[in-house]
């Protein structure tokens, strides 16, 4: 059966991308790849069945629907729903909820491995501790926001914490927000004519003085490549990758769904919470894309 790939992130509900319509970065690149017609989207986290049951009725039963599902393990929202969209799609034998942090996650490791990701004095933390290795007792050790000193645990509890590390996502969109872009025609403002430029085009620009020449495309794969499964769709396909020289071996959902729950036990112990990651989706069949 063929793959379709649903997000929590802004972007059609149904991959055809209409005038005026609010795409995120991520979510323009999704769409650039190779497998852009089999991306969905569920433009945030509310009445996610709901959504979720339109985006099948409208692909077909003979089809499997792979979710990933935003999930932070010190954000009790995300943890909560995800445990109870997995208990309420159980009966649905074509879908699979796979947790990640965020795609924004994948987009800043990205760009960091790019040599595009540019930070600041007020960034490093978040780049020294969330990207390039992850300690997140070391990040919040060196993290201030102004004179701000806590203990994290109890602040959670009280909602004091700002909001680049209220929720583990929060810190990775925190940092594209908030990172100095090589290219210079990018903006993150929704007010300005060139939001999302470099993730539109290709660098091609005159007069840029980035050495690397990185095209729509290639961004596109390299994103779409770093989630824990995705699918190759052609002998083409296998060979354009080749030449991005972006590495890729034969992944079973069954194998992403255990890859997934050994991040999250590793990424709760990390953080000192309990590990979210469910028993209930380990049990799936060993399907090849």
């Amino acid at each position: 059966m063929p793959e379709i790939y649903v997000f929590e992130d802004n972007g059609p509900e149904d991959g055809l991308v209409e005038k005026g319509m609010l795409i995120t970065p991520s979510s323009t690149l999704l769409l650039n790849s190779c497998n852009g017609h089999t991306m969905r989207f569920l433009n945030g986290s509310t009445h996610t069945l709901d959504k979720l049951k339109r985006i099948m009725q409208r692909d077909g039963t003979e089809t499997y629907y792979i979710v990933f599902y935003d999930v932070s393990p010190n954000n009790i929202n995300t943890v909560n729903g995800y445990r109870d969209l997995v208990i309420r799609c159980k009966s649905f034998k074509n879908v699979y909820i796979l947790p990640i942090i965020c795609i924004e996650y994948f987009l800043v490791h990205m760009l960091r491995d790019m040599k595009v990701l540019q930070c600041g004095v007020k960034l490093e933390p978040f780049i020294h501790y969330l990207v390039d290795e992850f300690d997140w007792n070391k990040f919040l050790s060196e993290y201030r926001e102004g004179e701000f000193l806590f203990t994290y645990k109890e602040n959670l509890k009280n909602k004091k914490l700002p909001g680049a590390i209220k929720s583990l996502e929060k810190s990775y969109k925190y940092i594209l927000e908030k990172q100095l872009y090589v290219c210079l025609n990018n903006h993150n403002s929704e007010s300005r004519n060139n939001c999302g430029w470099f993730y539109k085009n290709d660098c091609n620009c005159e007069g840029c003085s980035f050495s690397q020449k990185y095209t729509k495309a290639y961004k596109a794969e390299r994103l779409v490549s770093s989630l824990p499964i995705f699918t190759i769709i052609s002998r083409e396909h296998k060979m354009l990758l080749k030449c991005y020289g972006i590495d890729t071996e034969p992944v079973s959902l069954d194998k992403a769904v255990h890859k997934q729950a050994d991040f999250y036990k590793r990424l709760s112990e990390n953080m000192g919470f309990t590990n979210i990651f469910s028993a209930d989706v380990i049990d799936t069949p060993d399907i090849k894309l």
